[in-house]
């Protein structure tokens, strides 16, 4: 720790404390605020007066007796049994209590006598406090007009506890690394050439102020309004002189840190409707009526986002609110759900210290953001997705109660109360902020339970190893052989399927009903991998060749994957694309032309004659999709089995049909649960573009066992593929030689 911690204990000037002796009116159980004991001094020899006679004065000037007050009730006064007031300099007391005299804290009484503190607020261990002079330095020449070191505690000065060192994080996961993540954040860069009076370069001109300096932000953060009122209102105001950047104490009121620039907003029935953190954070990051809204004629043209030079990642309106002239009309994303009233509307999907959206940025452009209807500058903000909505695609409202089993997965709402608790999740306690045509997508809360990364210990939600994976039958053996994958759980929830192919097998209803009493549901990536979720033909072999081992990357198994399962280890690894949970760059045409990152995860094992280029994964990718093809046209061709023409539409429900353009309700002549077998394969897979990546062996054979069963009636070992180049050559034929392949 700095020397700022490191206390000489000298004894006290005598004649200090008599000068200081009386300075206010509190009153201390049983003995004076002159008579804290020895408190040592500073490393310039000042002495330390302790708290008390800091208070007994201030609080008695009008300026300052609201500081006193709001001190005595923040959380820079400890009331917390995990502080050990036993643990002297060089533990929790060097930031709880540094200066030694937050225990003195306890004794004050207000006029009336009554304890400012209450006793059941303290500890048994004792209170602990971060008092004044930690902040502002020693008092021992002060005396309301003498020098004291730090009159105006900066960000520096909350730096010495707030940093990357930060004691029991555990305790406090987003109070660890602030002043390094603010110093390399835009705020600690907020006033730029453009602020300054001309030919100045201290002072702010008080338009520019409101926003861009710490001084100017609470000097005039009660002027509101847009483009025009601000101009009429602040263009005549003085300059802001020796103006500072934004920083902690812009937002936060330095003596109750835990009250923000702008308090909640409230109804007429004392409901919250604005919070304090959306106040503060839009008062500059600002809605549509605000300087930089649509109004500014200077920065937008025709209100059309991303037309002026304003780089929109640093406002919100573009984005985070509905537009009214969509939602009345569209049934898809118009914008991020915002929760207004929530006390961490903000901290939800941001990290407000570091300021930085990269992460944002790559989460909007996955599918987890669902189907964006703006026009949004993608060089700057939010790209369009042109995937299905994730709030509900195909005209479904998932927040509807009929919904509930789909919340889990659907809505961030739902996952979170699921992930929470598996077993005890009830989809009636999902409660949504959003109304309307808007729908949930799956935000950074879903799967985050704060915004402080690795730093807080339990910073991810853990639904559990591979539990309520599927409401059906699942292979218990397989499923109980899954180990604990950490942060790959949050994906395998969701991504290993519903349905599975031992549920046909163990289904005693009629086969003569639509596919959809079968059907798997969506990029069953784990269901794959862990080879849970395929109808397996009976006789047949679908062990891992011993090579395999796409299933423990992200273990102990495979060095340099992480500890976080294939999951994370695969589609997470690179800084610069992780939360897109892409792998792969693709060209206008959608051929892969890169694997990502550049020192990319598969070179960890594919190396050499093995080396997984672009041009081999897109060969991965061609022979599995020919594959499928193959499989989905000798359903429409009638097979030995069923002559029946069966026609498969991936996107239609239900999905197997008995006219050509889909037009019935449904194939519902089955001939029997390897026929139903074989159409649950080809589903599965279409729906799991992924699957000759996550588990290649496993796939090839759940296709290759339907086409054989298809062709013959039963399993051959062989199956011909005439018209399938890329299916031939990805199981391992020459199709220049020969027509048919055998098993994998």
């Amino acid at each position: 720790m700095s020397s700022f911690w490191r206390r000489s204990i000298w004894a006290m000037v005598p004649l200090v404390l008599l000068a200081l002796y009386g300075c206010g009116s509190s009153s201390k159980d049983g003995q004076t605020s002159s008579s804290n004991g020895s408190l040592g001094t500073d490393s310039a020899g000042v002495a330390y007066v302790g708290a008390t006679t800091c208070i007994n004065c201030h609080q008695s000037f009008d300026w300052s007796k609201q500081y006193v007050s709001d001190y005595l009730q923040g959380k820079h006064v400890i009331h917390s049994t995990h502080v050990d007031a036993s643990m002297g300099p060089d533990g929790c007391l060097n930031c709880h209590d540094p200066i030694g005299d937050g225990k003195y804290l306890a004794g004050l009484k207000d006029a009336n006598g009554n304890y400012i503190i209450p006793r059941s607020d303290i500890p048994a261990a004792g209170l602990a406090a971060v008092t004044c002079e930690a902040c502002h330095g020693a008092g021992g020449q002060h005396y309301g007009t003498g020098p004291i070191a730090n009159p105006t505690p900066d960000f520096n000065t909350c730096g010495k506890c707030h940093n990357s060192t930060f004691f029991h994080i555990q305790y406090h996961p987003e109070g660890g690394s602030i002043v390094e993540n603010f110093i390399n954040s835009p705020h600690a860069h907020s006033i730029n050439s453009h602020n300054y009076v001309s030919g100045s370069t201290t002072d702010v001109q008080a338009l520019c102020s409101r926003c861009h300096t710490d001084e100017g932000a609470r000097l005039y953060k009660t002027v509101q309004g847009g483009y025009g009122f601000l101009v009429n209102a602040l263009s005549s105001q003085p300059a802001v002189p020796n103006a500072s950047v934004v920083q902690c104490r812009t937002c936060h009121n330095p003596h109750a840190p835990d009250q923000l620039l702008f308090s909640n907003t409230t109804d007429s029935n004392g409901n919250v409707t604005a919070s304090a953190e959306f106040n503060t954070c839009t008062n500059c990051h600002q809605t549509s009526d605000a300087y930089h809204g649509q109004n500014n004629p200077k920065e937008w043209s025709g209100g059309s986002v991303g037309s002026g030079t304003m780089d929109t990642s640093k406002i919100i309106y573009d984005t985070h609110n509905i537009d009214p002239s969509l939602a009345a009309t569209q049934t898809g994303i118009v914008g991020y759900v915002i929760d207004k009233a929530g006390s961490r509307s903000c901290r939800d999907c941001h990290n407000e210290h570091n300021a930085d959206t990269t992460i944002n940025k790559q989460w909007a452009n996955s599918g987890h953001s669902g189907y964006i209807l703006q026009t949004i500058n993608p060089s700057t903000h939010m790209a369009n997705v042109t995937d299905p909505p994730f709030g509900g695609d195909g005209g479904h409202d998932f927040k509807l109660a009929k919904n509930g089993a789909c919340q889990r997965c659907h809505t961030s709402t739902g996952f979170r109360n699921f992930a929470n608790g598996p077993a005890t999740y009830n989809p009636a306690n999902n409660v949504f902020v959003a109304t309307g045509s808007q729908k949930e997508m799956i935000y950074c809360w879903a799967c985050h339970r704060s915004n402080a990364g690795t730093q807080d210990p339990n910073y991810l939600r853990d639904p559990g190893v591979f539990v309520n994976i599927s409401p059906y039958s699942t292979p218990a053996s397989r499923v109980a052989a899954v180990p604990d994958l950490k942060g790959s759980n949050i994906c395998l929830s969701c991504h290993s399927g519903r349905q599975t192919g031992q549920f046909i097998k163990d289904y005693t209803g009629s086969l003569a009903t639509a596919f959809s009493t079968f059907n798997s549901h969506y990029l069953a990536a784990g269901g794959v991998m862990f080879r849970t979720i395929g109808y397996e033909f009976t006789g047949a072999n679908y062990n891992d060749p011993s090579y395999y081992e796409h299933k423990l990357i992200g273990t102990s198994a495979v060095s340099n994957t992480g500890t976080n399962g294939p999951c994370v280890g695969c589609h997470m690894q690179s800084s610069q694309n992780g939360h897109t949970l892409e792998i792969v760059t693709r060209d206008s045409s959608g051929i892969i032309n890169a694997v990502l990152p550049a020192n990319d995860i598969c070179s960890n094992c594919h190396t050499g004659t093995y080396v997984m280029t672009p041009q081999k994964l897109q060969g991965e990718q061609a022979g599995f999709t020919s594959a499928l093809a193959a499989l989905a046209n000798t359903f429409a061709g009638g097979s030995p089995i069923d002559p029946t023409p069966i026609y498969y539409s991936p996107e239609k429900y239900p999905y197997f049909f008995s006219a050509a353009d889909f037009s019935d309700t449904g194939y519902t002549g089955w001939q029997n649960k390897d026929e139903i077998g074989a159409a649950f394969d080809l589903h599965v897979l279409s729906r799991e573009p992924g699957a000759y990546a996550h588990n290649r062996y496993y796939a090839k054979r759940l296709i290759f066992d339907s086409l054989d069963y298809l062709q013959h009636g039963n399993l051959t070992g062989t199956i011909d593929l005439t018209g399938y180049s890329d299916a031939i050559t990805w199981y391992g034929g020459d199709p220049a030689q020969a027509t048919t392949v055998t098993r994998p």
